[in-house]
């Protein structure tokens, strides 16, 4: 069964949406999840969205949730946002939709702060 959340990146980094990440996400960034969300959902839904601020939103969000991994695991952190960038800017249009979709779709935003009801 496929846990709510998980993501592996290409060169096999596992991450967790987890209300870890999100806590790490606004201590980093100063961002609450639902304005992080609403930008990141603006951003990619114009014609011409600006590649350099949809890069940066998805790294934020992707390193704090290969952080919240890694600590809940008990996991070393040794890699930086930088390193996360030039992970996902390698990674090709097809490999960053499905990045995006999984935070989108899949993330435990809205069961972790309680919005909804897991099912």
């Amino acid at each position: 069964m496929e846990q709510t959340g998980y993501f592996t990146l290409p060169n096999g980094q596992k991450l967790h949406f987890s209300i870890n990440a999100w806590y790490i996400l606004e201590e980093d960034t100063g961002y609450k999840p639902q304005e992080f969300l609403a930008d990141l959902i603006e951003e990619g839904s114009k014609e011409e969205p600006n590649e350099f601020t949809l890069l940066t939103l998805l790294t934020d969000l992707t390193f704090a949730a290969c952080k919240a991994y890694d600590l809940e695991e008990g996991n070393e952190v040794t890699y930086n946002k930088y390193k996360i960038r030039a992970l996902i800017a390698g990674m090709g249009g097809e490999n960053i939709k499905s990045l995006n979709d999984n935070l989108i779709n899949n993330s435990t935003i809205d069961y972790s702060l309680g919005k909804k009801k897991a099912q």
